[in-house]
C-alpha cells in the first residue's frame, strides 16, 4: 500500500506575520530568564558548606523553593497582570513555553539527567578496565618485539580495548533510544567538546564519549525513529524551538 504525505504552505497576511513575530520574540523573553532561573537555583546547590567560588556565587536563599514549571506559571500569572506585552500573547501559548523548560544536562558527575527527576549514572568504561589494561601493557614491555608472546599479549590489548569501545557504544544506543521514547524533537547545544577534552578532566571526558553520543548515535537514532535533532548556540535554538512548539521536546545541554 502507498502512502502519501501533503504539505502545505501557510500564506499569512502582513498583520498576521507581524503577529507572530511578536509572540515568538514575548515567548523568547519568557524563555531564556526561565531557563536560568532553573540553573542558578542548581549551581546554587552545588557549592561545598564550607568554601565559595573564586569567580562568582548565586545568593539564593537556602528556602527558595525550586522553580518548576507549577511556580512560574504562577509567577508568569502575576507578571501578566502588570506587563501588557506577556498579557496580548495566549496565556497557554507561555505555558507551554515554561513547560519545555524539560532540560537534559549531560555531565561528569552524572551522563545524563533530566528535569523530571531522571539521572543516569556515568558508567566509567575505561576506568574499569584501566587497571587489567596496565598489567597487560606491562607484560608487553618485557617481551621481545615480534615474538609470539608479544603477539599474543598484543591481541589481549586490542580485544580489551575492543571491549571498552563496544560497551560504550552500546550504553550511548540505549541512551538515545530512551531519549527518543520521551520527545519528537532534541535539542542540542553546540559546544567545543575538543576543548572540554583537553581540561584537567579530559580523560573522564573521553571516556564518558559525549562526542560521539552528541554528533554521530544520537542524530543517527533520531533519523531512524523519525525524530528531529537540532544543534544550536544559546542565542539560536529559542526561535527555532519555538516554531515546533506542538512537537514533544527534550533540551540537552552541557554545562
Amino acid at each position: 500500500m502507498l502512502t502519501l504525505t501533503y504539505e502545505y504552505k501557510l500564506k499569512l497576511t502582513q498583520q498576521q506575520a507581524k503577529q507572530i513575530d511578536h509572540d515568538l520574540e514575548v515567548c523568547r523573553r519568557v524563555w531564556n530568564p526561565a531557563l536560568r532561573e532553573r540553573k542558578d537555583w542548581i549551581a546554587s546547590r552545588k557549592c561545598p558548606v564550607n568554601a565559595c567560588s573564586v569567580h562568582s556565587e548565586y545568593i539564593i536563599p537556602a528556602d527558595a523553593p525550586y522553580p518548576s514549571f507549577n511556580v512560574q506559571c504562577q509567577r508568569l500569572t502575576q507578571a501578566r497582570q502588570t506587563n501588557p506585552d506577556l498579557a496580548a500573547v495566549n496565556a497557554q501559548a507561555l505555558q507551554q513555553v515554561l513547560k519545555r523548560v524539560v532540560g537534559v544536562d549531560v555531565g561528569l558527575e552524572y551522563f545524563l539527567s533530566t528535569s523530571d527527576g531522571l539521572q543516569l549514572a556515568r558508567p566509567k568504561f575505561f576506568l574499569e578496565m584501566q587497571r587489567k589494561l596496565q598489567l597487560l601493557q606491562r607484560r608487553l614491555k618485557w617481551k621481545q618485539i615480534g615474538s609470539a608472546n608479544w603477539k599474543k599479549i598484543q591481541r589481549k590489548v586490542a580485544k580489551l580495548h575492543e571491549q571498552i569501545a563496544r560497551t560504550r557504544r552500546d550504553f550511548h544506543f540505549k541512551v538515545a533510544h530512551q531519549l527518543c521514547d520521551g520527545a519528537d524533537v532534541i535539542v542540542v547545544e553546540d559546544l567545543n567538546l575538543i576543548g572540554l577534552s583537553r581540561g584537567t578532566l579530559g580523560k573522564h571526558m573521553l571516556d564518558a564519549g559525549h562526542g560521539s553520543f552528541l554528533n554521530v548515535v544520537l542524530p543517527w537514532v533520531a533519523c531512524k525513529r523519525g525524530k528531529a535533532v537540532i544543534k544550536g548556540s544559546n542565542t539560536t535554538l529559542v526561535p527555532n524551538l519555538l516554531n515546533i512548539l506542538l512537537n514533544r521536546l527534550i533540551v540537552v545541554l552541557i554545562v
